[in-house]
């Protein structure tokens, strides 16, 4: 539950075309907070940010199940961080998301944050 409008944008650089199917590449999410309260680290739990990866190929979510990203640091607002992650390109058609939650809560994309979604 959140008392208010929530926006804030997540960019992941490093994932731009051409990426071979099969490569691995060391990537950053850039989660920016653009709103007027303090985005709390997801190593908080309760009321913290964390961020659903998804990798969806061949009609399935081939990271469905993995433990979601928290936010490694409390972000105040007009503040960003990077997250640095690896990542391999699937064989074939492939969709990589990540949606912003509050932990123990809905999607925050609900309160005006916006979830990164590109093809690969």
């Amino acid at each position: 539950m959140t008392w208010g409008w929530l926006p804030g944008r997540i960019e992941v650089e490093g994932c731009d075309a051409p990426w071979p199917e099969g490569e691995r590449r060391s990537v950053e999410l850039v989660v920016a907070n653009t709103g007027f309260a303090t985005w709390l680290s997801g190593r908080n739990q309760d009321g913290g940010v964390v961020l659903e990866p998804q990798l969806w190929s061949g009609g399935r979510d081939l990271f469905r199940g993995r433990p979601w990203i928290p936010l490694p640091r409390d972000l105040p607002p007009g503040d960003a961080c990077r997250i640095p992650l690896k990542l391999r390109r699937p064989i074939g058609r492939a969709r990589l998301r990540f949606e912003p939650h509050l932990f123990g809560g809905g999607s925050m994309t609900l309160c005006g944050a916006t979830a990164f979604d590109r093809e690969l």
